[in-house]
């Protein structure tokens, strides 16, 4: 056997190849057998969604949002290396699915209900930065065992590669060879990158890990402020049907605290969850829809001039 089928033989095992290839194996499952990616639905619902809460349809669009969730808490492959990248790049998609049912949850009043899927939202992204801290650095170790193979294979064969890119006149094996070489150090470089790539992700899952935590803490502040005043309510401290009706008897409290009409009309879901009983609440949801007209506004009398005073 000649040097230059020796080298052949030498080199193939170690040309470098991408040990967590996004083609290489098939995209998580999602645990409702969906065989629409998670990403994809998202993109289509996303917009269904923000459309019906624009609509003052928030039931409909919680309807919606909670057909992407899925049936289980959702859990990292961990089968190969493949496996755990595509894991990694779908939990966020579940993480914005909880978001996206959060949102439309709140909307529709169910304020608990939106709390409990934002904190899902976070714990996805919490348990993505865990896996991708024990995962990913052993895939890079891996590509950087994989590149160091290829130097030491060239290093073996440093004098051969010398020869053979100082012939003038390289013959086809000769050529082949060389491409062989360059294949070699091209796969080095790419196993270094890699290497280095699957440690960025681990500051990138470090970092999304906390995209939640402010809009978790802002659910459970509008909670307890809202107990707050229910409690403290003084003609019916802890009754939620008095304080319901309070809110909803002062229609200037309700037009000048929330002018926005989508941001009422949520309010509205709020107080009719807390009281479904309130026939007020349902009248002014029903004027918010457009499906009755406003009460009259009724005039107000002027004052009466208090005695010894003159009006001025």
């Amino acid at each position: 056997m000649n040097r230059s089928t020796i080298l052949a033989i030498l080199l193939l095992p170690f040309l470098g190849a991408p040990l967590a290839s996004q083609e290489a194996a098939p995209a998580a499952q999602a645990p409702d057998a969906s065989n629409i990616p998670l990403a994809q639905r998202l993109n289509t619902v996303r917009p269904e969604v923000d459309r019906l809460l624009d609509a003052l349809q928030p039931k409909e669009a919680l309807a919606k949002a909670e057909a992407l969730l899925p049936a289980a808490k959702p859990t990292w492959d961990n089968t190969d290396g493949n496996a755990q990248y595509r894991s990694y790049t779908t939990f966020p998609d579940y993480a914005s699915a909880y978001y996206l049912a959060s949102r439309a949850a709140t909307a529709a009043g169910e304020w608990e209900k939106g709390l409990d899927y934002l904190r899902k939202a976070q714990a996805v992204l919490q348990d993505n930065a865990a896996q991708a801290q024990i995962a990913f650095p052993k895939i890079s170790e891996a590509y950087l065992a994989q590149a160091q193979r290829g130097r030491d294979m060239l290093k073996d064969n440093e004098a051969f590669i010398k020869e053979l890119r100082a012939k003038a006149n390289p013959d086809a094996g000769d050529l082949q060879q060389l491409g062989l070489v360059a294949a070699e150090e091209k796969g080095i470089a790419n196993n270094e990158k890699w290497a280095k790539i699957f440690l960025s992700y681990i500051d990138v899952a470090k970092k999304d890990a906390t995209r939640y935590d402010d809009s978790v803490k802002a659910q459970e502040d509008r909670i307890k402020a809202e107990e707050t005043n229910i409690a403290s309510y003084k003609a019916g401290k802890g009754d939620k049907a008095k304080w319901v009706d309070a809110i909803v008897s002062n229609p200037s409290y309700l037009t000048t605290g929330f002018p926005d009409k989508r941001t009422r009309f949520e309010f509205l879901c709020r107080l009719a969850l807390l009281d479904p009983t309130n026939a007020k609440v349902t009248t002014a949801i029903d004027v918010e829809l457009g499906k009755v007209p406003p009460p009259p506004v009724k005039a107000t009398k002027p004052a009466k001039p208090i005695k010894g005073k003159k009006n001025k």
